[in-house]
């Protein structure tokens, strides 16, 4: 292997990774307003917090995938190119209070440019509205 290039993950890691967010998910949809706390998580996948954090650069990038996965999920349950499905989105939503606090926390952080959300808000902004103006027509 040549010395500049880089190796992926193997895929344990990734399993894990994806095993950890699968948890994270669905303990921050059934939380309340508060969220669960990252030892929570952690304990659901038998891990440390720190063991969390391995496979992923900070807390922050796991807040933002945990919202990267709650929109790809959202997006695959509801037609959102209708007002109906758009309106049963936002019905579903308020039921989530955990993941709702989580993205007012991660949409505040991320008026910081060099925050670890900031890519991902602008872009989610970008598809929400483009996704409204469709609805809309």
């Amino acid at each position: 292997m040549p010395a500049n290039t880089k190796r992926g993950p193997y895929a344990k890691g990734v399993a894990r990774r994806a095993q950890i967010l699968a948890a994270a998910l669905e303990a921050y949809a059934t939380s309340g307003p508060q969220g669960p706390s990252l030892r929570s998580i952690a304990d659901s996948v038998n891990l440390t917090e720190a063991g969390v954090l391995h496979y992923f650069d900070s807390k922050d990038e796991l807040l933002v995938e945990i919202l990267a996965a709650r929109d790809k999920a959202d997006l695959d349950a509801f037609d959102v190119s209708t007002v109906d499905g758009v309106w049963a989105l936002f019905e579903h939503a308020a039921a989530t209070p955990g993941l709702v606090k989580l993205l007012m926390d991660m949409t505040a952080a991320s008026t910081s440019p060099e925050h670890p959300a900031h890519a991902f808000m602008v872009g989610r902004s970008q598809r929400l509205h483009r996704a409204c103006r469709q609805a809309a027509r």
